[in-house]
């Protein structure tokens, strides 16, 4: 249950980490 919603919010800092390193 919560895992789909902390793999999601994971995968959201992902894109923010890129858009900050690149």
């Amino acid at each position: 249950m919560t895992y789909n919603l902390m793999r999601a919010f994971a995968d959201s800092w992902g894109l923010v980490a890129m858009a900050l390193f690149f």
